[in-house]
């Protein structure tokens, strides 16, 4: 498995999402349990900001994700080194077999003879 490039650029859309998810789960969590009126103001702060201004958010958004994405790859590196599958291993003294040319197509040149 190959994990996509980073994407150090991310576009207005994505940061609006961010943002908007962001400010979700703070209410959830002001909801649940956290000091309701602090997370709901920043709930709301940040929603505003991600809609009106999504690329203030953008360095954020960059190291969340670029966090995630390192932890994402030290996972993927643990669980194959302590996986029970073998990893496949590729055969590279076996090389692919050329086509054999077909001649059932005129020449290139437009003649038929």
């Amino acid at each position: 498995m190959h994990f996509p490039p980073f994407d150090w650029n991310p576009p207005r859309r994505q940061l609006r999402q961010f943002a908007w998810g962001t400010a979700l789960f703070l209410a959830v969590l002001s909801w649940a349990g956290g000091p309701p009126l602090a997370l709901r103001l920043t709930a709301a702060f940040l929603f505003a900001l991600g809609t009106v201004l999504p690329g203030v958010l953008r360095w954020p958004y960059v190291a969340l994700l670029y966090v995630l994405y390192l932890m994402g790859r030290l996972f993927h590196r643990v669980s194959r080194t302590f996986s029970t599958y073998p990893a496949r291993k590729q055969n590279t003294s076996r090389q692919a077999k050329p086509l054999p040319e077909q001649h059932d197509r005129s020449s290139a040149t437009g003649t038929h003879g």
